[in-house]
């Protein structure tokens, strides 16, 4: 059958449902798209392009449990997925411990002041708290190719030399990312 997300499915037709190789934002509105199928859903198997912690944050807040996260290495790529149940794993409330506890931790592996829990909890639903959890192998390149893409754009903002107060804005949070990127690889190594 072909259609339009879950829109060719009837409700009771599945029980775990598979959606890989979009961006978050797809896999909300196709999950969103037909309710009377969702019920019927157990198990959800997702495989974000991007967005990954507005899926994490999205579904929890629908009361989905966080069954599961790997990171999968292929063609010198690194994939999210994820695993949500309707009745096992943890929940937004116990997400949001696990959260608090590594911002905690995070925040001794950074050099200076400053308050940086929006950066660094940003990074935690990006990276997923399971998988820094566990200290996932695979983050650490995930890390380094973000302090990369940082680096980049505060170069081409050098490159464009204007007192823009826009670019000086967007420069210093680069900046505070890449810091806050750094006290987590730290953490990763010890």
């Amino acid at each position: 059958r072909f259609g339009d997300g879950l829109q060719p499915l009837e409700k009771g037709e599945i029980d775990t449902l598979v959606i890989a190789g979009i961006g978050g934002v797809n896999i909300l509105d196709i999950l969103q798209g037909n309710k009377e199928v969702m019920e019927g859903i157990k198990t959800l198997v997702l495989q974000p392009q991007s967005t990954e912690g507005n899926v994490r944050r999205n579904l929890l807040s629908l009361n989905w449990k966080l069954k599961g996260e790997d990171l999968v290495s292929e063609d010198n790529r690194i994939y999210t997925v994820l695993c949500f149940s309707a009745t096992e794993g943890y929940k937004g409330r116990q997400i949001e411990e696990k959260n608090k506890l590594l911002l905690e931790e995070f925040q001794c592996f950074l050099d200076s002041g400053g308050d940086l829990k929006d950066t660094i909890d940003k990074y935690i639903w990006q990276f997923g708290p399971l998988l820094l959890s566990k200290k996932e192998k695979l983050l650490y390149n995930l890390i380094e190719a973000e302090i990369v893409k940082n680096e980049k754009i505060i170069r081409d903002l050098e490159k464009a030399k204007s007192d823009n107060p826009e670019l000086q804005t967007n420069r210093s949070l680069r900046e505070r990312e890449i810091k806050v990127l750094g006290g987590i690889k730290k953490w990763l190594c010890q």
